[in-house]
């Protein structure tokens, strides 16, 4: 059965690139690449796993990525408003050319300011950490994040590491670090010019992704460098990019990074294989003994995917939470607690209910992508949008992990601020604006 799923998932992946209107940038293809690769995975440690996949799983797993397929295919139709650059189709190429000038001045100052923002949330937490770390304290930054997140799972919810105020910039830096991201590739691929210090402002994102104390934070970071890329060769005509050295170097580190810093918060005693398994297709094993099973716990209706709407209509429910148990995955005793994205859907709604939740996901990721692709670099809600596409993207690239949309679009408390942030920040700093010799420039009042 895995290997049905695994020749399922890499055929639809093909397909998805080869006739979505998105090619590179489709949802479905990068939902259906990952369930390809972690079902590589489990093939090739089959021996180490308890046992083979049922059919029921392949079924829901398959017919979810085809309602993403379907959902994206809808999606890609919608037409908001007919102009020239906000048709059916794609727009091949940029129409203008010339390299974005962003004000260094004003790239400094942004530096600077989420600089100290960074510095206050690393102070912070090392003042949080130190409270679990005892009289001995921690000795390197690795053991503070150990004990920081010892703190985060007692205190049984995220701990603040600033003031309202200055949480705020937290976004601000996020959707700027995207934003010098993707002017960079398109300076980078498009123009032939390489301008170093659009890459400054990313310097205090890490710092602040640092301090989250998660790998989600930087794997997104990570998917922004990818998704820009992406995005900008396709519009450039550009071939076989998802084979590009470059990127593939990038992608490479980061993965050895990764490995490291994630074996270095754990039982460093854990073979790489098992590590391997429990962060890849160990999900896969989970879900299918939960359909199996048939071990729904959800207590009421919409308890994992709509408690952010909950919470903004001031619904409340008595309830206590439910954790996801522990599944046995490996013939030494390996257990996870990760069930794909389809566990909290399939939870509250059934699977017939989860294939529609995909099918309306898809239609909203593909709607918004498409338009970001048909936006152009001169435009303000190129800008605007770019956020919205790194998040999309790396919701689809957690298919065979968690739900990761409902976290970002099922929360319309958090789409909203990311959407006014964004709009505030383009507005005010990336305003783009073309001169007499054509030139676009970013920011309302440049300063040389």
């Amino acid at each position: 059965m895995i290997l049905i799923l695994f020749v399922g998932s890499l055929l639809l992946a093909f397909i998805a690139k080869k006739n979505s209107l998105l090619a590179i940038m489709s949802p479905t293809f990068w939902a259906s690449g990952m369930v390809a690769f972690f079902s590589l995975i489990y093939i090739c440690t089959y021996s180490t796993m308890l046992g083979d996949l049922h059919l029921i799983t392949v079924v829901v797993m398959l017919g979810a990525l085809l309602a993403t397929y379907f959902g994206e295919y809808v999606g890609c139709r919608v037409v908001f408003r007919k102009t020239k650059t906000n048709t059916k189709n794609i727009t091949p190429h940029f129409e203008n050319k010339t390299p974005i000038i962003v004000s260094k001045s004003k790239t400094v100052i942004l530096t600077v300011v989420f600089t100290i923002i960074g510095i206050m949330r690393y102070r912070s937490l090392g003042a949080f950490a130190s409270v679990y770390a005892g009289v001995g304290g921690f000795k390197s930054a690795m053991e503070m994040m150990s004990y920081a997140r010892l703190g985060y799972v007692q205190a049984g919810t995220n701990i603040s590491l600033g003031g309202t105020f200055a949480n705020q910039f937290v976004y601000l830096c996020e959707i700027c670090a995207y934003i010098y991201i993707f002017i960079f590739f398109y300076n980078y691929l498009v123009c032939k010019k390489i301008n170093l210090y659009l890459l400054l402002p990313i310097l205090p994102d890490v710092l602040i992704r640092f301090v989250t104390t998660t790998r989600s934070a930087y794997i997104i970071l990570v998917i922004s460098i990818v998704a820009a890329f992406f995005s900008v060769s396709q519009r450039m005509g550009k071939k076989w990019i998802l084979f590009s050295p470059k990127l593939l170097k990038i992608v490479f580190v980061f993965a050895i990074v990764l490995i490291w810093y994630g074996r270095s918060r754990n039982d460093v005693s854990i073979s790489m294989t098992r590590y391997l398994q429990m962060y890849t297709c160990s999900s896969l094993y989970a879900l299918d003994s939960f359909l199996i099973k048939n071990t729904s716990n959800s207590p009421y209706f919409g308890y994992y995917t709509l408690q952010s709407i909950y919470s903004l209509l001031r619904i409340t429910h008595d309830t206590v939470p439910v954790w996801n148990p522990d599944v046995i995955f490996g013939i030494n005793g390996a257990a996870t607690n990760i069930y794909t994205c389809l566990y909290d859907t399939v939870n509250d709604f059934g699977i017939v209910g989860m294939l529609f939740v995909k099918f309306i996901e898809a239609i909203i990721s593909g709607a918004i992508i498409k338009r970001f692709l048909n936006s152009d670099v001169y435009e303000s809600k190129y800008y605007v949008l770019i956020y919205f596409v790194v998040a999309i993207e790396y919701c689809y690239l957690n298919f065979p992990i968690g739900h990761a949309f409902t976290g970002y679009f099922g929360s319309p408390d958090l789409m909203l601020r990311y959407l006014v942030y964004c709009a505030i920040i383009v507005k005010l700093v990336f305003m783009p604006t073309i001169n007499a010799e054509g030139k676009i420039r970013i920011g309302r009042f440049y300063i040389k």
